[in-house]
């Protein structure tokens, strides 16, 4: 406090005023002295001189008239600056005629105690002059005063005498010194006065005014938003106070407008369906709605300050505040901005899916991320569900109903691709053509329901028989199937086809009255496509060269296989496909 005090400026301004004027008085003080002690000196110098001539004059006077008594009495004039002044008058003869002490009357002037300069005597009485001169570092002025008689009748004779006169120089010194010193403490104590009078001064116009302003603004900053200066007069400080009200009572309005605009964001922000959390550039969380507790089942008072992480399963909480550190060194984000499907995680522990949009901003220059949540449990259990149906749907488009086995509409895509990979690859390619002998009597001796059990019963064998994954069983079309065998040459295709044929025998179904086997049998046509360029074969040439197999078992009597390789020269000249490799 007290160096609070010290640095106000009711005193700072005054200290400095009188400090500069202390200065001022003490150096002119000193250099005052120095010439008053020189004034002293060269007053005192002339007054010695003066009173010299004066008493030189009267001297001779007396002494011509040989009257050494009035002599005396001159100087008892001067005995009350006893102590200050020494003065004697000394005969021709040496002796002392007069003296201020009295007690040296009669003496020989070389005896003395004040004892003068035997050189300026003599100088004195060679010249017959007046002499002063200064001694002891100026502490002592003496004066020498020739008293020479000389005789009318003879002349050039004299007769002289001489007068020495002291003054104590150090009492005129002080003298001077207390009088400039009493005009110095005068000053001193007016400069006082005005100091005092200008600290009174500067503390009702400025600094207690200032202190209001301060005290204003400081209770201003603790909350206090109805205190006012209410500073008066026309002065600068006047002026300051009635702006810095201004100002307080514009930032009050403004204050309250903010607080109004927060609530009723605040109101809208609790309002929202979402959930809505605002993290720091630390994964801490600062902010959320009541629609978080909702979601997650924490209050909102648990998650203030606590780690985002607490909402996330433990494999995304993992190097999440890694990942946000490293984040704010990157120019752009895939984050920011962007919609996300991941996991969150309840206060009872159970996982499930949300969307999440993160937007950034900044606050007092710190990095802040608001992430609006949405639950979408429902979505994705009914993406699952479309999933399902989608993969049911595509199974529905490209599986015959009746037999399971892939439909035409796989096949004619099936066997497309596996022409131009086996052009890519040049590995053969075989395709067999299978037809149910006399199926049309079939069906009109037992009946569809039969002729369809019949079709279920050869497409089971032939899904148990074709199962390495280049094998493609399809149903063509009526009675009729065709199967893609990868990477299968002809030999194998013919081994494959008779034990197809075999298979079905071993069904032992009764056949109608038409078929001359007992038992329903099937007639297969085969086709091995082997590439020898680089251009496809056609799927119209592949299928029909199967087909040709098939007519050709058929008119063979049915029971049978027919077929072979496609030879080079069919492979290049109806090589017309259009389909890319």
């Amino acid at each position: 406090m007290m160096l609070l005090r010290l640095s106000s400026l009711r005193l700072i301004l005054p200290g400095m005023i009188c400090l500069f004027a202390l200065l001022v008085v003490v150096g002119s003080f000193y250099s005052g002295r120095s010439n008053i002690l020189k004034e002293t000196a060269e007053t005192q110098e002339q007054v010695m001189r003066d009173r010299l001539s004066l008493m030189q004059g009267a001297a001779q006077q007396f002494l011509r008239l040989n009257q050494p008594e009035h002599v005396r009495s001159m100087v008892a004039n001067i005995s009350s600056e006893l102590g200050l002044v020494s003065f004697i008058v000394v005969s021709p003869k040496g002796q002392v005629i007069a003296s201020n002490s009295f007690i040296e009357v009669g003496w020989d002037w070389q005896s003395l105690l004040i004892q003068p300069d035997a050189v300026l005597v003599q100088e004195v009485l060679k010249g017959r002059s007046i002499s002063t001169t200064f001694g002891d570092n100026n502490t002592q002025l003496d004066g020498y005063s020739s008293l020479c008689m000389t005789s009318e009748k003879q002349l050039g004779k004299q007769d002289c005498g001489f007068i020495f006169y002291r003054i104590n120089m150090r009492y005129h010194y002080v003298k001077a010194t207390q009088a400039l010193q009493s005009q110095a403490i005068f000053i001193v104590a007016g400069v006082i006065a005005s100091v005092i009078g200008l600290l009174v001064l500067v503390d009702l116009l400025i600094t207690s005014r200032i202190e209001r302003l301060v005290v204003v603004l400081k209770h201003y900053a603790k909350g206090d938003r109805g205190i006012r200066s209410n500073l008066r007069g026309h002065d600068e400080l006047g002026a300051m106070g009635r702006t810095i009200d201004t100002m307080l009572a514009t930032l009050e309005a403004d204050e309250k407008l903010i607080m109004e605009k927060e609530e009723r964001l605040e109101t809208l922000f609790q309002a929202v369906a979402d959930p809505i959390i605002t993290i720091d550039q630390h994964g801490l969380i600062t902010h959320a709605n009541k629609a978080t507790e909702r979601l997650f089942g924490y209050r909102v008072v648990e998650l203030m300050g606590q780690n985002i992480s607490i909402l996330m399963p433990e494999s995304g909480a993992q190097g999440h505040d890694e990942q946000l550190s490293e984040y704010k060194g990157k120019e752009q984000s895939f984050v920011v901005g962007v919609s996300q499907d991941l996991m969150g995680r309840k206060k009872d522990g159970r996982i499930f899916p949300i969307e999440m949009t993160v937007t950034e901003m900044r606050q007092h220059g710190e990095c802040m991320f608001t992430g609006i949540i949405r639950d979408i449990t429902e979505r994705k259990q009914l993406e699952a569900n479309l999933l399902s149906v989608n993969e049911k749907l595509k199974i529905s488009a490209h599986t015959d109903s009746l037999t399971g086995l892939a439909n035409r509409r796989k096949f004619d895509l099936a066997v497309v691709d596996e022409l131009n990979r086996a052009t890519r690859s040049a590995t053969p390619l075989s395709l067999l053509m299978c037809d149910i002998d006399y199926f049309k009597n079939y069906n009109d001796s037992f009946g569809h329901q039969a002729g369809d059990d019949c079709l279920q019963q050869i497409a089971g064998v032939m899904r148990e028989l074709f199962t390495r994954s280049g094998d493609l069983p399809c149903r063509y079309g009526g009675e009729e199937f065709a199967i893609i065998l990868a990477d299968v040459p002809p030999e194998e295709a013919k081994n494959m086809a008779e034990l197809l044929l075999k298979k079905i025998a071993q069904l032992s179904i009764k056949s109608a009255e038409a078929s001359p086997y007992g038992i329903v049998t099937a007639s297969i046509g085969y086709a091995t496509y082997q590439p020898c360029s680089v251009v496809p074969l056609s799927t119209e040439a592949f299928i029909n060269k199967a087909d040709e197999a098939l007519y050709k078992a058929k008119e063979a009597g049915r029971n049978r296989v027919e077929g072979g390789p496609i030879s080079v020269q069919m492979s290049v000249n109806k090589s017309t496909s259009t389909e890319p490799v």
